[in-house]
């Protein structure tokens, strides 16, 4: 009979054939399959490997290599250890569904198009995949990479150990970490993304609220349309004695005169740490001061408007010090002086605080457009970097894929693509697209190239 043995390197499978006599049993064939490396004869034959194409490369040698199972339809376990036990696909019939690969003891693919590889691993659902021990895939579309790993929603994704992705479309990338909530994106370790679009990124964070992002180490996002930004950010929706929270404010009354505020309802907040562990938001650029501005205001223009009103009133002080009366035939104009000085000052100090308020809301509204700005910015950096990590087969004759991830400042990338190289080697063919998620949508980026060789 031919014995293979297979030998897997981080670039390519080398598969040895070598031929011997007939076998006692089972024992001994288990022996002499495990101790040939003094009997190989024949041909070596190397395959490229990257990504999926793992299962595809070990079918293609088992075949052609050892006739009697590419006769049979049989290939047990594809060389899988099962432990001494026979389970599930030890018939080599785990691949159930049509055109489906299943590849390891205990291991089945009941769907079309899908691919599970690894000790008893799942894979319920059409053009699914699955790699890892006791990994699962059930759902049509859904990817699980990573020791029980597990995706659990159509279109969703689970990559790493103990990863579970249970939401619609939902993203879960680094160990332990969860995307429970439709199109949530949870990203580090125990990572929680459970709310509506969603997203966590950070060791520990956890984002609960709808359309709510979670950046940072233990940063917690619990309200709607808001984010946690930095270490241990906390965001409150709750009208406090320090802040409005998520509430209508609208107006206020200052010295028994009302003021209007423009943009007086939110639909959401930003945080940058927590009660105790407050942060100071650094370089920020002035903003525009008028009655229906919603900039963020700096310390500069704040000291312009004390300096101002700080001349106000040395002026008025000035015009006191220049008159003077006593008695009933005292200056009655001192009295009507002294009156609107008064009430000048009233002015001033309402204006003052206005300032003040319009200033924070300002702060708050210039901290949520940085944060829009940067993460957009780093959302395409990090897709055009994992387009750039795929790496194809160059031989003649070769379709091969490949999927790379990446991360700038804390925006991941996932990127998938395909290459083939044609017959003559002239030609070579590639194409990849990449998903990077932020707080307000996902970001896609896709690419293709055409290289031809002259000589």
């Amino acid at each position: 009979m031919r014995v293979i043995d297979i030998n897997c390197h981080l670039r390519g499978i080398t598969a040895h054939t070598s031929s011997a006599g007939a076998l006692a049993g089972p024992a001994q064939r288990h022996s002499d399959e495990y101790h040939i490396a003094n009997q190989r004869t024949n041909s070596q034959t190397t395959l490229g490997f990257l990504g999926i194409g793992i299962p595809v490369a070990v079918i293609g040698i088992v075949s052609a290599l050892n006739p009697a199972h590419a006769q049979s339809g049989a290939t047990p376990y594809y060389s899988a250890n099962d432990g001494g036990t026979p389970q599930t696909n030890s018939d080599g019939k785990g691949a159930i569904g049509k055109f489906s690969i299943a590849a390891g003891a205990g291991t089945v693919a009941t769907s079309e198009l899908s691919s599970a590889l690894g000790y008893s691993v799942t894979v319920n659902g059409a053009k699914a995949s699955a790699f890892g021990a006791n990994s699962t895939a059930d759902g049509a579309e859904t990817a699980a990479f990573g020791y029980k790993s597990k995706a659990f929603a159509a279109s969703a994704t689970a990559l790493g150990a103990l990863t579970e992705a249970t939401g619609l479309a939902a993203t879960a990338v680094g160990a332990n970490s969860s995307a429970a909530g439709e199109a949530a994106t949870s990203v580090g370790f125990m990572a929680k993304a459970t709310g509506f679009r969603a997203n966590a990124v950070g060791t520990f964070s956890e984002a609960s609220g709808a359309g709510a992002l979670a950046l940072g180490t233990d940063a917690n996002a619990s309200i709607d349309n808001s984010v946690a930004l930095g270490a241990a950010s906390i965001t409150n929706g709750t009208q406090t004695a320090t802040s409005a929270g998520t509430t209508t404010y609208a107006s206020a009354t200052i010295a028994g005169q009302t003021y209007g505020y423009a943009a007086g309802a939110a639909v959401g907040v930003v945080s940058v740490g927590s009660a105790g562990a407050e942060r100071r938001i650094q370089n920020v650029a002035a903003g525009l001061v008028t009655a229906t501005s919603t900039d963020a205001i700096n310390g500069s223009q704040l000291y312009a408007g004390i300096s101002n009103l700080q001349v106000q009133i040395n002026n008025l002080t000035n015009t006191g010090g220049g008159s003077s009366g006593g008695g009933s035939g005292g200056d009655p104009g001192l009295s009507q002086q002294v009156g609107q000085n008064t009430a000048d000052i009233a002015g001033l100090q309402g204006r003052m605080d206005r300032i003040t308020t319009d200033m924070n809301t300002g702060f708050a509204t210039l901290r949520s457009e940085m944060t829009k700005k940067e993460k957009l910015a780093n959302a395409g950096i990090a897709s055009a970097a994992a387009i750039g990590m795929i790496r194809y087969d160059d031989r003649p004759g070769k379709f091969s894929t490949g999927s790379a991830i990446t991360s700038h400042r804390r925006q991941a990338a996932i990127s998938v693509g395909a290459g083939y190289t044609s017959e003559s080697g002239n030609w070579r063919f590639s194409a990849a697209g990449a998903f990077s998620p932020t707080n307000w949508k996902a970001e896609a980026t896709v690419g293709a190239s055409a290289t031809y060789t002259w000589n």
